[in-house]
């Protein structure tokens, strides 16, 4: 009955542009977001002993990924400084979801121990959603890591 964690992922995606204002530009997944930290949480037994699961293993991954700026050794050394303090405070937001999302994948495994086999599925369910609303809230705390200020608001120099 454990709780296996994989190491978190880091993946990158391509911002060009000369300038930290063309590199700003660029910035953005689909969705608009500069970075994203996604979970995938899964579960598994091996039996069912007077009714609960035996041998329960909850399984967790996290991918954060960043944006990586193509042409920063190129731009001014203000722009690169700016460059940096937005991907670190961007980067410590992803970090923080990825903490939470550890958090909360220990209290649905906690859950899931006595839980019925039965009633399994849909408390598993549940918890996912659960971890996914306070992700979600944690965004709108931070208005996506903008607060507090500049946070993940780029500035130019």
């Amino acid at each position: 009955m454990s709780l296996d964690v994989a190491p978190t992922q880091m993946v990158t995606y391509d911002v060009s542009g000369s300038t930290l204002e063309e590199a700003a530009d660029n910035v953005g997944l689909p969705g608009g977001e500069a970075g994203l930290t996604e979970f995938g949480i899964g579960y598994e037994y091996d039996g069912v002993r007077r009714g609960l699961p035996r041998n329960l293993v909850v399984h967790l991954s996290i991918t954060i990924t960043m944006p990586r700026w193509l042409d920063r050794d190129g731009a001014t050394g203000p722009e690169q400084d700016e460059w940096d303090r937005f991907h670190a405070a961007l980067l410590a937001h992803e970090q923080e979801h990825a903490s939470r999302m550890r958090s909360g994948a220990r209290r649905v495994h906690a859950r899931l121990l006595r839980t019925r086999a039965a009633e399994l599925e849909q408390r598993f369910q549940s918890g996912k959603r659960m971890i996914q609303r306070e992700s979600d809230a944690f965004d709108d705390a931070t208005h996506h890591g903008q607060v507090p200020a500049p946070g993940t608001v780029i500035t130019f120099p």
